[in-house]
C-alpha cells in the first residue's frame, strides 16, 4: 500500500489471510513503521519466508526505517509473524 504523504513513510504493508481451518472471514492488518508513519521503502525482492504454513509463518521484509531524531533513513528489515491458528500477527524490527 502506497500513499502520497508524507514522503517519508508513505509505504505501508497490509497482511491478508485466513484462519488454519478456513472457516473465518478474510483477514487483514496493516502494519507501520512507528506512530501513524509508514515506511520510506519497501520491497519484496529479498524477501524471506520461514515455516510450512500450516500454523505460523514468519517473513523477514526488507524495508529502510525513518529516524526522525537523526533525520536519517535506516536500512532493515520487518520481521512478520503470522499465527493462523490464534489469529494473530506481529512484526519486530530487524
Amino acid at each position: 500500500m502506497d500513499t502520497i504523504e508524507p514522503a517519508y513513510g508513505a509505504v505501508y504493508l497490509m497482511v491478508l489471510f485466513w484462519s488454519l481451518d478456513g472457516q473465518d472471514d478474510l483477514r487483514s492488518c496493516v502494519l507501520i513503521s512507528q506512530g501513524n508513519i509508514g515506511f520510506p521503502d519497501m520491497t519484496l525482492a529479498g524477501l524471506k519466508v520461514a515455516g510450512d504454513g500450516s500454523a505460523e509463518m514468519v517473513f523477514l521484509v526488507p524495508t529502510t526505517f525513518y529516524n526522525p531524531e537523526q533525520d536519517a533513513f535506516e536500512a532493515g528489515a520487518v520481521e512478520v509473524n503470522l499465527n493462523r491458528i490464534t489469529l494473530e500477527v506481529t512484526a519486530t524490527r530487524r
